[in-house]
């Protein structure tokens, strides 16, 4: 039940509103008392309300004092700050030489070192070019008065960014434990929008990232300054009803499940003598441990990098913060992490955990949506209705389906079978052969004695054989392989030995048959019932080419993509290469390596190695380059930033749809490159694309009915849609345009031979029709 109270909304002052979230009492989650202080620890009311009239969520009341921060700035936040820089850069919006102020978030952290190496100018107590804020409004009482401070910050002709942890995430998550005392506002776009309309401007770009689960920086200019485009995010999350009560009151659903799900696992945990500790003793934690009423008998320890907070508590819950390397000598069977993004940086910090066959486990549940009934879990994975992929296997040969997979979890060997590695429950199935992955062998048994511990963790039982583990929720790998398949039997196996075989990456591999009528099928559920890393998923009727490539990006949820062919190679080392180049370019959208093509037999008959400057600052030199290639294109099997390549228009449904979507990437930003040939490319005459004409190819993808075919108009035109689909200025648009010439020019002919073979066609087809028409009269 919502309901109704009188109260004033922060930004509007509107007193029409619901209460759509009650987490009752809760300590204050960012006063972390010493462990020497007994407690209890005073409690307040905890409740979220969203206006009726601007749809702005936020806290009813909020009585704490707030605490001064003790928090280490994540990596991942670190990351993601220049990633919107560079997307920021890329809309050609930060000129060199403009001034630029920022309002902070009390946690820390700073965009201003990464403009200033762009030639920006920070200034402090003076209107600028560029106001930012990051993070930092969600902490102010009054919001209107917050929101006018900024824009009176702001030169005319310039431009307001401000980064919010986007409430449409925190809706589709479940992530109720990111409402806490402190933040007092919990941003949509519409809400936003709203906002800065009446503070007299204008919303003028949106971007998003995967921090968070979903984070948004939107921009905004002052009314009359310049006319913005229509921001599509307002209308899409309003759409989803993230101002609409009924909506945002079912995140309510998501509380017991979550805290209930984690108290149960930890009781089996300690049920089955399995030591588990904590990592991240974050604001988020401590409502999920107050709420799942988890004390230190069932979660001993929370390590965090903090020095402030280590030798504290957690408020409430009373579990004692540690250091990462009392973790380490305590050597638990699963580190229960707080903080999902920490996930890729927690695992190069600390490999230990992993490296004594310790596993990371995701604490928040973080899977119960808006709708979702609360006893059931909403898997990473689509539904039936969002995904018609999906849908054709759950209603297909039931009898396939191992039962044991629905209620067993296999024990983790190696990272790449740790968090994330599955979003299915894989088999219990685990052979002598299956123990050893990527060069780690599984410990049936560990050191009878453990080393001293902390007193608090002392009392657990000594470490016994590890048979499995059942995650609470769980994250997605970094890194999710796409491999369409249409009739791949002759290469298939090795092609996906070779995948599986990749060391030190964690990925899933998606499988998409697309209908086969080969030994395809049987190849594929052998390799999904021996790897619980990868899914089978089988078409029942031919989707074409294009379509099922497409599909599998939209289904999958890992932060990396990347397609894979089934007549192809793959170094063991080629995941980890790519990925790690990405991590060492964060501006860059796509990581590729060199290849060696190879024959039918398996043959070396050539090396491919990029020629062309994609990794120059100039989106419209990388451009120029690309659309000039007239060798194979490998870049398209590169990793991808999956929330970049979801802004492009995907593969297009013609011959050279690949070179296509390479360019329109471009044009979002550089790709990063690895010199090694870590790619094996089959040549032979069996390719689709050695055997089926451009005017085939276009006539068998084609969706809306039309039947004349224009293969090289309407690759021109794909080219042109790209430009105009990118995030570049208008002055780069107009250079990307003109740089589209030499195509044009060098394909002028074909396009003429088109228009001249349509007119035709158009002709024929006329005077059929009349024929028709007059033997019926």
């Amino acid at each position: 039940m919502t309901e109704t109270v009188e109260i004033r909304c922060r930004a509007c002052s509107s007193r029409d509103g619901q209460v759509v979230l009650d987490l009752g009492a809760q300590p204050a989650a960012d006063h972390f008392p010493s462990a020497a202080e007994p407690g209890p620890d005073p409690v307040y009311p905890l409740r979220m309300w969203l206006c009726a009239d601007c749809g702005l969520a936020q806290l009813v009341e909020d009585p704490t004092v707030p605490e001064e921060p003790k928090a280490v700035e994540p990596q991942a936040l670190i990351d993601q700050a220049r990633q919107a820089v560079d997307a920021v850069a890329a809309a050609g919006l930060l000129a060199p030489g403009r001034t630029v102020t920022e309002f902070g978030s009390p946690h820390g952290g700073s965009w201003l070192p990464l403009l200033a190496e762009r030639g920006l100018v920070p200034v402090a107590d003076e209107p600028a070019d560029l106001v930012l804020d990051c993070f930092g409004l969600m902490h102010e009482p009054d919001q209107a008065a917050a929101i006018e401070a900024r824009a009176a910050r702001l030169k005319p002709g310039g431009l307001l960014l401000i980064q919010f942890h986007s409430l449409a995430t925190i809706l589709r998550l479940g992530q109720w434990n990111s409402v806490r005392h402190g933040h007092y506002a919990y941003y949509s776009a519409p809400a936003l929008d709203a906002m800065l309309k009446r503070a007299g401007l204008r919303s003028a770009h949106a971007w998003t990232f995967p921090l968070y689960g979903g984070t948004v920086l939107l921009a905004a200019v002052r009314e009359g300054d310049y006319q913005p485009q229509p921001v599509s995010l307002i209308d899409h999350e309003r759409a989803l009803g993230v101002t609409d009560p009924q909506i945002v009151c079912r995140l309510s659903e998501s509380v017991g499940y979550s805290a209930t799900r984690l108290r149960d696992w930890l009781q089996t945990q300690r049920a089955q003598q399995r030591r588990v500790l904590g990592y991240g003793a974050a604001s988020r934690a401590v409502a999920l441990l107050c709420r799942a009423g988890i004390d230190s008998d069932l979660l001993p320890a929370i390590a965090d990098a903090s020095p402030a907070k280590q030798g504290a508590r957690t408020p409430g819950s009373g579990v004692l913060i540690i250091s990462p390397e009392e973790l380490i000598e305590a050597k638990p069977h699963h580190v229960l992490l707080f903080l999902p993004d920490l996930l890729p940086e927690v695992r190069r910090s600390i490999p230990q955990v992993e490296d004594y066959g310790g596993t990371w486990v995701i604490a928040e549940e973080g899977l119960v949506g808006p709708g979702t009934q609360p006893e059931k879990r909403r898997s990473p994975v689509p539904s039936p209705e969002e995904d018609p992929l999906r849908g054709e296997e759950a209603g297909r040969r039931p009898e396939a389906v191992n039962p044991g997979r629905l209620q067993s979890v296999r024990a983790v060997a190696s990272p790449a079978h740790t968090v994330g590695a599955a979003t299915a429950a894989p088999t219990d199935r685990t052979t002598a052969q299956e123990q050893t992955v990527n060069g780690h062998t599984e410990q049936g048994t560990r050191e009878a004695q453990s080393p001293t511990l902390p007193a608090p963790i002392q009392n657990l039982p000594s470490q016994p054989q590890r048979t499995g583990t059942a995650l609470i929720g769980k994250a997605v790998a970094p890194i999710a392989v796409g491999l369409p398949v249409y009739n791949g039997e002759p290469y298939l196996h090795e092609s996906i030995s070779s995948l599986l075989a990749q060391r030190g990456a964690d990925f899933e591999l998606w499988i998409a048959d697309n209908a086969s009528t080969d030994g395809t099928e049987e190849i594929c559920r052998y390799f999904e019932a021996k790897d619980s890393r990868v899914h089978y998923l089988r078409r029942q009727q031919n989707v074409g080419v294009t379509e099922n490539h497409n599909r599998l990006v939209r289904m999958t949820r890992s932060p990396f993509f990347t397609w894979a062919a089934a007549d192809d190679g793959y170094h063991p080392d080629r995941l980890n290469h790519l990925l790690q180049a990405m991590r060492d370019q964060p501006e860059a959208v796509m990581a590729f390596t060199a290849a060696q093509q190879i024959d039918s037999t398996g043959r070396q008959i050539g090396v491919w190695r990029n020629n062309c400057r994609t990794a120059d600052r100039d989106p419209v030199v990388r451009l120029s380059d690309l659309i000039a290639m007239t060798h194979e294109n490998y870049h398209c099997y590169g990793i991808m930033r999956r929330d970049v390549l979801l802004r492009t228009q995907l593969l297009p449904p013609v011959k050279n749809n690949d070179r296509i979507l390479i360019a329109e990437l471009a044009l979002h930003g550089p790709f990063a490159e690895v010199s090694e040939p870590l790619l094996l490319h089959r040549l032979h005459e069996e390719r689709l694309t050695q055997s089926v004409s451009a005017r085939e190819w276009y006539r068998t993808q084609r969706t809306d009915g039309r039947t004349v075919v224009m293969p090289n108009v309407e690759e021109a035109a794909w080219y042109v849609k790209a430009v105009l689909n990118s995030p570049l200025s208008l002055a780069d648009r107009s250079r990307a345009m003109i740089a589209l010439r030499p195509w044009f020019r060098a394909n002028a002919k074909p396009m003429m031979r088109n228009l001249a073979r349509a007119a035709m066609e158009s002709a024929r087809r006329l005077s059929e029709d009349i024929t028709v028409i007059s033997k019926r009269i």
